[in-house]
């Protein structure tokens, strides 16, 4: 896929967590020269350039000192650079303060579900949170372990939405003790296929919430 029209959405290693402060910027002038600084740092690492359509939404979040401890999060419609009649691509930014460096994005035509490479980053960083979060909801005395993705689609709307078809392996946390990893000798009666459904939302209270999910073994 263009990178115009596909970039990574990294997922930090805890996708959830309080934000510390949210504030939306009131000036409209501010808010559309931040968003443009913003499209311009995604223009510096893509060949297609594309320019400012339409502010979504615009948030600080955080608050401290230190290399990005205070972010901006953009939602902004993007159409390539000089092309009145092309359909807008919405991206989701993610900021230093000001728009002093870019830190990730995803950005997509909104719609339906589209397919997506299952080894990019935003997919396994999804898929590692479905996991995590089938463990925390599972009944069984087994846990879940992420072993690959099978498929991935992703549609863009008010969020970055991760539709995965993944493949796991069931283990007793007793097993973890051992030097041997229990997924390495895969047997056919611990894999479980799971369909889950990840939305990303990082200028909420969670950046990730698993919306859907459907295992073919005990959850």
């Amino acid at each position: 896929m263009h990178r115009a029209l596909w970039a990574i959405l990294v997922l930090s290693s805890v996708v959830s967590h309080p934000l510390e402060e949210k504030a939306r910027l009131h000036s409209e002038k501010e808010t559309v020269l931040l968003a443009e600084r913003i499209v311009e740092l995604y223009n510096s690492d893509i060949e297609t350039k594309v320019e400012l359509s339409e502010v979504l939404s615009l948030h600080r979040v955080g608050q401290g000192e230190g290399d990005h401890a205070v972010k901006h999060i953009l939602q902004a419609d993007v159409v390539p650079r000089g092309c009145d009649n092309c359909a807008a691509i919405r991206c989701h930014f993610i900021a230093g303060i000001g728009g002093s460096s870019l830190i990730s994005c995803v950005c997509g035509r909104p719609g339906g579900f589209k397919p997506v490479p299952s080894d990019d980053s935003g997919v396994l960083g999804a898929a590692r949170y479905a996991v995590e979060d089938l463990n925390r909801r599972s009944n069984c005395v087994y846990q879940y372990k992420l072993v690959t993705v099978q498929q991935a689609q992703l549609k863009i709307e008010n969020g970055v939405d991760y539709l995965l078809n993944i493949t796991t392996c069931m283990y007793r946390p007793s097993d973890m003790t051992t030097k041997d990893d229990p997924c390495q000798k895969i047997h056919p009666e611990i894999i479980q296929h799971c369909d889950v459904e990840v939305l990303v939302h990082p200028w909420e209270t969670q950046e990730a919430v698993m919306t859907a999910f459907k295992c073919t073994g005990c959850a």
